[in-house]
């Protein structure tokens, strides 16, 4: 055999070792972890991020803002608010205004969140346009979710239509409290999902479908009995959430409920297009889609399992808030605003045969070059 392809083999033997022997999650998957500058250097806070991945919603220079990822932070103007008729700016000074952004829409043309005027503890739910850069107050408290297009918006006992205006969300049937939040919304916003207190007062996974209030399996087998249900995949096919006991975060498949991993007090903040990637907080901070506790952020995957994100890309990643519909770009916050990017490398076994290939296509060509120069 000759001595280059001695070589050239020998080194792609040993490539195949080294490929074969890297787990098949590190062969597949890179995650590179980027800290966010906004253009203008002032503090910007994420709350939520838009399905395309690239318009971020958050807090910024004391009430609220959205940029556009590689463009300016724009601010959500409070005179530039209108109550549900569209005829009245929100009044008071605009210092007095604390705006919550929770959600926006797959291309981020609409934010949702809540606002409490004039100083008061009193919050309001907002609808924010920002291809118009107007907005609108809704007759209702905490809002959650809005649905792919920001045609609907749900919230604390309140379902919000652009077609029907603001409707009440019905809790359980014999419900001691009359508690009924949503939290997520399919693509369309015919299902919605949240929680409900039954006839005893203890809070269950619930799902609005057609108006009709419907409760979600729960799972004696895991000592589950009670859980709040936050976020779904837009066809409705996979929904996350948290149990009540200890804050473990869950899941519904067609296949039943199951945990999604042993951390305690983990909150689901997002889940992308295909139920295969759900990122969340995990904390003793507010069980509220948007806030952050005094813990991180985590990731859950099927390979992967559940797995704390600062272990994973060795950066401070204190709550990962939002995640795109293809659930390769995930946003948050720990004393600045981060990016974590996660890209696919080819399969071992994608990369075995290249090298395969390369043991033998390569040599005979510099054999060929070889013999050439010789017989000149």
């Amino acid at each position: 055999m000759h001595p280059y392809r001695v070589i050239i083999l020998t080194l792609a033997l040993t490539a195949m070792v080294v490929i074969l022997a890297v787990p098949r999650s590190f062969a597949e998957s890179v995650y590179t972890y980027t800290r966010l500058r906004p253009p203008t250097g002032q503090s910007f806070q994420p709350t939520a991020l838009s399905g395309d991945g690239l318009v971020i919603a958050g807090q910024y220079l004391g009430s609220a803002g959205y940029w556009r990822i590689g463009g300016t932070v724009q601010t959500i103007a409070t005179s530039r608010f209108l109550n549900m008729e569209g005829i009245q700016p929100i009044s008071g000074p605009p210092s007095l205004h604390q705006f919550h952004p929770t959600a926006i829409d797959a291309d981020g043309s609409v934010i949702v969140g809540s606002v409490s005027a004039n100083g008061t503890a009193e919050s309001q739910g907002f609808r924010w346009d920002t291809q118009a850069g107007t907005g609108i107050v809704l007759d209702s408290t905490y809002v959650n979710a809005t649905n792919a297009d920001g045609s609907a918006i749900v919230g604390n006992r309140f379902l919000w239509t652009a077609a029907s205006g603001v409707q009440t969300l019905p809790p359980l049937p014999g419900s001691l409290y009359g508690h009924a939040e949503g939290y997520g919304f399919s693509q369309d916003g015919s299902v919605l999902v949240g929680y409900s207190d039954d006839e005893g007062g203890t809070d269950r996974a619930v799902a609005w479908i057609g108006g009709s209030v419907h409760q979600l399996a729960p799972s004696t087998e895991l000592g589950i009995s009670f859980a709040t249900a936050v976020t779904m995949t837009p066809a409705g096919a996979i929904i996350a959430g948290y149990d009540g006991h200890d804050g473990h975060a869950v899941r519904w498949t067609p296949s039943g409920m199951e945990t999604l991993g042993s951390i305690f007090n983990a909150f689901p903040c997002g889940i992308s297009e295909d139920g295969s990637v759900i990122v969340g907080n995990w904390s003793s901070g507010y069980k509220v889609l948007g806030y952050l506790g005094s813990g991180t952020g985590f990731i859950w995957t099927a390979e992967l399992g559940m797995v704390n994100l600062t272990d994973l890309v060795h950066r401070p990643t204190r709550g990962g808030v939002g995640i795109s519909a293809d659930g390769n770009t995930i946003v948050g916050y720990d004393g600045g605003p981060w990016m974590i990017q996660i890209t696919t490398v080819p399969e071992p076994s994608t990369l075995v045969i290249l090298a395969t290939a390369l043991a033998f296509s390569i040599p005979p060509l510099l054999t060929r070059r070889q013999r050439t120069r010789f017989l000149d």
